[in-house]
């Protein structure tokens, strides 16, 4: 009797593999905070102080969270009319095609910033320099 492998099995799909998260958010934090609640001790809960002082924290935690991604929207906004330099994948496998134009467009959606310039996608990733038109040199 022939035994094949356990990875040869027609119910393994191809998945990513799963990576920690590398930072902390609000839901996180609200579970942090539940379980805390729910395993403390009833001889001695939790002073409402600290509970005050953790609530407080959550809304610092959201504020400052906002306020990081509206200040990143606004930077990605403002390349608009900017010119710029790229390193962008080349038809050859391995290479990269250095473009140069002005931003026409930003295109935002989730964490994927994507420019336009002189009509090709770019991701803002692939940027290396940024001009301004109105600079002057001496």
């Amino acid at each position: 009797m022939a035994v094949s492998g356990v990875t040869n099995s027609p119910y393994l799909t191809d998945q990513e593999p799963r990576l920690p998260k590398q930072e902390l958010g609000k839901d996180e934090f609200m579970k942090l905070l539940m379980a805390q609640l729910k395993n403390q001790d009833p001889l001695q809960p939790m002073d409402n102080n600290a509970y005050i002082a953790q609530m407080a924290q959550l809304s610092s935690l959201e504020q400052a969270s906002n306020l990081s991604t509206a200040f990143s929207t606004m930077q990605n906004i403002q390349l608009v009319g900017k010119n710029v330099i790229a390193t962008v994948p080349s038809i050859e496998l391995g290479k990269t095609t250095e473009i140069s134009g002005k931003v026409e467009k930003v295109t935002i959606n989730g964490k994927n910033v994507l420019l336009v310039v002189d009509g090709q996608e770019v991701k803002l990733s692939d940027i290396i320099e940024v001009s301004d038109d109105n600079v002057t040199t001496n």
